[in-house]
């Protein structure tokens, strides 16, 4: 196995491979197929990025605050769901 492979970067040569990362610079554990037959298809990425913008940075102040609760249990159940 090359270098390339092992660290992810590269085509996969088998079959069975894990798949390229996308334009996002990630790869989706699941793509839901049905999303691209919605009527606002086109804003997903660009909503669920605020919204994980959002999480991160008020999980992050919660830790910094060291509130666990209600701030770090909220945040981390919307990380979740």
């Amino acid at each position: 196995m090359e270098p390339a492979e092992r660290a992810g970067g590269g085509e996969s040569r088998d079959p069975g491979g894990r798949p390229e990362p996308g334009p996002r610079g990630f790869v989706p554990q699941k793509e839901i197929v049905y999303n691209k037959l919605l009527p606002y298809a086109e804003r997903l990425d660009a909503e669920s990025d605020l919204l994980l913008a959002q999480i991160k940075c008020n999980l992050g102040r919660a830790v910094q605050l060291q509130e666990l609760w209600p701030g770090g249990l909220f945040w981390t159940r919307k990380l979740s769901t």
